[in-house]
């Protein structure tokens, strides 16, 4: 049967669905043949109906065909809104508000279930979910601010109903506070979230200071913030006027001595600290260097973690923080070492240490003779190490071989003068682009460790080539051994122009990092260090748009290879050749070799053989003769303001073979356990949590953050550092105590932070928790103190 529904809207306040609106009396000659219509093919319409008239000559209709056919319906916005949102409506909500709002037409859009009310509703669709809550949820005050556009708050309270809703919220809130600080909290968050959440930020900055200085900030707000007991890190938002800040606090940090420290004061006086405050650091910085001989490595990773922030806009003071304590000095290498045992040393004890000299433009005798034994072994095995070592650079791309066959495209980095000193940089920054290392393995460089000798080996295949050919020429002979095709690039301007592939394997040639270190560091602004950085920052971002372009994104395998290192050689350094007396020939070699045609080779040898190592064309099949300085002599002077190679020292000789891929690997999100449950008010308690580590990859920077605001503690976080791959770590926290709360009595809210491949996480848990009162339980009194 036809249904005609007919809305009675004479304030003209419907904002629903309709057929037909009638709302003219000239109209009605149209709708009345409409309706006939409709009941003749027996179909559904709704009319609205906005003229008296036109009104009561459709219930003379409705009469005379029957009220089977007819359904007269008086049109209220409130009992619409009720009909779609299926929820009654407060009796303060008007219709008019509801007009005005225009909530009908964005009814269908509202995102709630059944048991919700209507305030809840509104508040959770026009402002934030948190409004739904009981109580004013004073432990996640910041997030109930940040949950909503607070900047632009008044133009949300021009909303009649939110308005109301909103008010009456505020009522509630402040009708179900026990304590005069939660009724402040609750005015100062009703008169202006934003001043509020900005003074919030000020207050967790100065938190760690004295009294006096979070008085001469906040004024009375500090007493209410004290016992709100936030756990919140510093923080500051967009906007904020920080200078009477950093002003007081540089006043304040004045007033410390900071010589003759115990390590207790130092931690004391770095926890104090907000670390958002350049001042702070520089503060940190004067107290280490005043109290150097008790500083170690639980002091510097302190301000590390504290000042993060800082450090990484900053990043020359992060290079002065790193260079503040030595590596382990390294053992005395036995001269019997295998290979492997060599290298293992070298990259694990010497290069360590040495980088850290060089980081500090120092060098040590002792490090030095043990550079001398390492180029030593290099050359009095230097003919064993040419016919059996894979390891040599030269055998690289036979020993790349299978994998490079096999995979559908590659990229060979072949990045001039790199060293195992910047290898962390390039894997940090390809993890970022979520990139894995498959392969890390250290190479040995030819002698001497010169870009036209060692680098010709690389793409020649041979120890040293017979014919000289270029690079270019190189790489389409190697097409004939792989069965794939090579594409030689020789600088990243050719990486640049390629927008699609059409070739297997690419090899660029990369002198950046080369020309950056043979540069004098007196004529830099930027510390060596951190050019070096954004320099492979920039070098790897070039990369990854590459293989976007190509459109092997996920498929391209990046090798990151070198030809040689090099090091840093001071004025001071013990220097047995006279450069003067070699001057003219050794201009035209380097600062660690020269050259030398057959007469010269003869005399020279001779008066250099016991400072040099002695490479003879005949014996070495190399194109010239040459004389490789011994330990860090040298033919031309250096001041130590740039770097210099050439030379057998681990750190010129040793360098990286590295692959990245992409493999997905998918995070299984840690357990976290909560192993004690139940806790006396008030009383010294211990925490026992356990957290399980279901990956194959270790989880690195574990921290526990207890969030709750009821519960007492003396740190902020609780370390407990790496947990091995399938691999779990109990974690004890103690000198804890738990207070009575109206809002958090069965419940402990923690906070995880762990990275994950370069990725920084966090996850919060939950766990139910009992809390007894002292009278309840018999108690040892000494616990209470």
């Amino acid at each position: 049967m036809s249904k005609i529904i007919l809305y009675s809207d004479m304030n003209k306040t419907y904002q629903g669905t309709y057929n037909l609106l009638l709302n003219k009396i000239y109209d009605y000659v149209d709708v009345y043949f409409a309706i006939k219509q409709a009941i003749a093919e027996n179909l559904e319409i709704v009319i609205v109906v906005q003229n008296r008239n036109c009104m009561n000559y459709l219930q003379g209709m409705a009469s005379q065909y029957g009220y089977e056919y007819f359904e007269i319906r008086e049109h209220s916005p409130r009992s619409q809104l009720a009909d779609i949102l299926k929820i009654s409506i407060p009796d303060y909500i008007s219709d008019e508000d509801i007009v005005k709002d225009q909530l009908i037409s964005q009814a269908n859009s509202l995102s709630y279930n059944k048991e919700m009310s209507f305030n809840d509703v509104i508040m959770q669709n026009y402002i934030s979910v948190y409004f739904t809550h009981e109580k004013f949820p004073f432990s996640r005050i910041i997030e109930l601010i940040q949950s909503f556009d607070y900047i632009n708050f008044d133009q949300i309270m021009k909303k009649r109903i939110t308005k109301k809703i909103f008010k009456c919220k505020l009522e509630d809130w402040l009708k179900s506070c026990n304590e005069n600080y939660q009724k402040n909290i609750v005015k100062y968050f009703a008169k202006d979230p934003s001043e509020l959440l900005g003074n919030i930020s000020k207050y967790t900055i100065v938190r760690g200071y004295p009294q006096k200085l979070q008085t001469d900030i906040l004024g009375a707000l500090v007493k209410d913030f004290e016992k709100l007991k936030l756990k919140q890190t510093p923080f500051l938002i967009e906007g904020l006027n920080v200078l009477e800040i950093q002003r007081n606090i540089k006043i304040c940090l004045n007033q410390f001595l900071i010589s003759n420290l115990t390590k207790e004061s130092i931690t004391k006086n770095i926890e104090m600290v907000s670390g958002l405050i350049f001042d702070e650091l520089e503060f940190a910085l004067n107290m280490i260097e005043k109290n150097i001989d008790i500083i170690d490595e639980d002091i510097i990773r302190r301000v590390e973690q504290k000042f993060a922030p800082i450090l990484t806009i900053h990043p020359q003071y992060h290079e002065k923080l790193k260079k503040i304590l030595p590596p382990q000095l390294p053992q005395e290498p036995n001269k019997d070492f295998s290979t492997n045992e060599w290298l293992t040393w070298a990259l694990n004890e010497y290069l360590p240490y040495k980088f850290w000299l060089e980081d500090n433009n120092s060098y040590n005798e002792l490090i030095d003779d043990y550079a001398a034994m390492y180029g030593d072994w290099i050359y009095n095995n230097y003919h064993q190490l040419l016919s059996g070592e894979s390891s040599m650079i030269f055998k690289t791309l036979i020993n790349l071989s299978q994998s490079l066959s096999e995979n559908t495209v590659s990229l060979i980095v072949m990045a001039d003068n790199f060293n195992f000193k910047y290898v962390s940089l390039v894997k940090g920054f390809f993890d970022l682009w979520g990139f894995t290392t498959t392969m890390e393995k250290p190479l040995i460089a030819m002698i001497p460790t010169e870009t036209s000798v060692s680098k010709t080996a690389f793409f020649s295949g041979e120890a040293y080539a017979s014919k000289s050919k270029s690079y270019d020429k190189r790489c389409q002979e190697w097409q004939l051994h792989y069965n794939r095709s090579f594409k030689y690039l020789s600088d990243l301007s050719k990486m640049d122009e390629i927008n699609q592939k059409s070739e297997d394997i690419y090899i660029l040639n990369y002198s950046s990092i080369d020309r950056i270190l043979h540069e004098s560091q007196s004529d830099s602004a930027l510390p060596i260090n951190y050019r070096i950085q954004e320099e492979l920052k920039a070098l790897i971002g070039k990369i990854i748009s590459f293989s976007k372009r190509i459109g092997y994104e996920n498929e391209i395998k990046v090798y990151f290879v070198s030809d040689h290192g090099s090091t840093k050689i001071f004025p001071k350094q013990n220097n047995l050749i006279d450069s003067k007396y070699y001057k003219e020939r050794a201009m035209d070699s380097a600062h660690r070799y020269i050259s030398l045609s057959d007469k010269q080779f003869e005399t020279y040898k001779t008066a250099l053989g016991h400072l040099c190592y002695v490479l003879d064309k005949n014996d070495y099949g190399t194109q010239v003769n040459y004389l490789i300085a011994r330990k860090y002599y040298r033919f031309i002077n250096a001041d130590g303001s740039f770097y210099v190679h050439g030379g057998i020292t681990p750190e010129e000789s040793i360098i990286p073979l590295i692959k990245f891929e992409k493999i997905s690997i998918q995070l299984i999100e840690p357990e976290l356990i909560l192993r004690t449950n139940e806790f006396r008010y008030s009383t010294l308690s211990s925490i026992i949590f356990t957290v399980k580590n279901h990956n194959k990859t270790d989880l690195i920077n574990v921290e526990i953050f207890i969030i709750n605001r009821n519960v007492r503690s003396n740190e902020s976080s609780y370390e407990i550092g790496k947990i091995l791959s399938e691999n779990e770590y109990t974690k004890t926290v103690q000198g804890i105590r738990i207070m009575k709360s109206d809002e958090e009595q069965s419940k402990l809210n923690v906070n995880l932070h762990y990275d994950f491949l370069g990725k920084r996480y966090q996850k919060e848990y939950s766990f139910d928790i009992t809390a007894k009162s002292i009278q309840e339980n018999k108690i040892d009194f000494e616990d209470m103190f």
